[in-house]
């Protein structure tokens, strides 16, 4: 049985196009939050009309825009993986026992607690989070990979939170 072919375009054009254009994007952004980081030093010089706004408040309005961009870049991803996993999700309901058994399932461990933290590698940090959000391994009964799980459960550990289930 061939795949669904809109599918299949649509997840070359998320891996080659969209995903190239959100790392310029968000670099874009913070490039762009570097130079407004700048701005505001040197103050107004001669002053200003009582109707223009001053260089520092020109900055944190423009430092606004920029955040708010950035949140909704990141608000979007987290929208398409949700409804990705959704749809995966309803396409096991639907199929119940007969969904292909050499269907593999992605590592995902957004189910978990601290899958909002990265995970940093060669850390020291007690704080390092335990979550690889780019992580492209085959999942276990856990929903994660053997790594992700490992990483999970000794982040667990440091939060004084119980094993992993499965």
């Amino acid at each position: 049985m061939q795949p669904n072919q809109q599918i299949v375009r649509t997840a070359w054009q998320l891996e080659n196009q969209t995903a190239v254009l959100v790392a310029h994007a968000l670099r874009h952004l913070q490039l762009e939050q570097s130079v407004v980081d700048g701005y505001g030093t040197g103050g107004d010089g001669s002053g200003r009309s009582s109707g223009d706004s001053s260089s520092t408040e020109r900055a944190a309005l423009l430092r606004e825009s920029l955040t708010t961009s950035r949140e909704s870049i990141k608000a979007e991803i987290e929208a398409l993986i949700d409804r990705v996993s959704n749809l995966d999700g309803l396409l096991r309901k639907t199929l119940g026992n007969r969904v292909p058994t050499h269907l593999p399932t992605l590592c995902d461990g957004r189910k978990y607690e601290g899958w909002s933290d990265p995970w940093t590698p060669g850390s020291k940090d007690e704080r390092n989070g335990w979550s690889k959000p780019d992580c492209r391994e085959v999942a276990g009964p856990s929903g994660l990979c053997l790594s992700c799980r490992a990483r999970a459960q000794r982040w667990r550990e440091r939060n004084n939170l119980g094993d992993i289930a499965a």
